[in-house]
């Protein structure tokens, strides 16, 4: 059945039915992959990390529809799991200021809108080529640092073989100083780069036909996208700013 398991200090772990507060002695707290509701403010008070290896669950009948379960709790770390396949709008918006760092699995294929109230300091995934397959709604990015395999990504190298830069990939990704495409790549989907602060060049566009709206809006420091010898198509506000 449903599992959730959470583990003080002292203690190698136990199940558990309900919560009440604990202040401040929770070190982790995992969620197994068959718990799909959860009541309001299960984890009030608690810190640390935060493990989900299923879905990520829900609260019926709340006002946000998704997570009045984290109302209260000040996790610092949210691990997404490889067996989580979706992140759901407001995912995680109930984490106000506590949370510092989301590490994000290779097996989610979609991410909502408004999954976090503020911007977090990492946001951290272990495959560039995965990530970009992934359906993105929103800039979950914002304000964010992005890491690959631990490596702070201010240089990007699109892996041979990927033919789109999915919309708002890196929205507002704030360490990306240089991307290098592939031959591959023929189309920047709409806002993937919109608002990436210290984005300086684009290189070996050589392929590319088609750049989507918003797609280097309010990209202030880019000095050049080179190498743009097919382009036909360049959408709405592409370049703004």
């Amino acid at each position: 059945g449903a599992i959730i398991k959470a583990k003080q200090k002292g203690e190698t772990g136990r199940e558990l039915c309900a919560f009440e507060t604990w202040r401040p002695a929770t070190v982790s707290v995992t969620l197994g992959k068959n718990v799909t509701t959860m009541g309001k403010n299960v984890f009030d008070g608690c810190t640390g990390t935060l493990t989900i290896t299923g879905n990520i669950p829900y609260t019926p009948s709340s006002y946000s529809n998704c997570n009045d379960w984290l109302y209260g709790a000040d996790f610092t770390e949210i691990v997404v799991a490889d067996s989580v396949e979706t992140i759901p709008d407001n995912a995680f918006n109930f984490l106000y200021n506590s949370l510092q760092k989301v590490s994000i699995g290779t097996g989610v294929k979609s991410i909502g809108k408004n999954i976090f109230a503020n911007a977090i300091p990492e946001i951290h995934i272990k495959d560039i080529n995965t990530w970009l397959q992934i359906e993105h709604s929103d800039d979950i990015l914002n304000g964010t640092d992005l890491y690959i395999n631990g490596q702070s990504a201010y240089t990007i190298t699109i892996p041979e073989g990927v033919t789109r830069i999915s919309s708002y990939a890196f929205s507002g990704c704030k360490n990306i100083m240089y991307i290098t495409l592939p031959s591959s790549v023929t189309t920047i989907g709409e806002s993937a780069f919109y608002d990436c602060p210290e984005l300086t060049s684009v290189n070996q566009v050589q392929s590319l036909t088609t750049i989507e709206n918003n797609a280097f809006r309010y990209c202030k420091n880019l000095i050049a996208v080179d190498g743009t010898y097919k382009l036909t198509n360049v959408g709405d506000y592409a370049f703004q700013d």
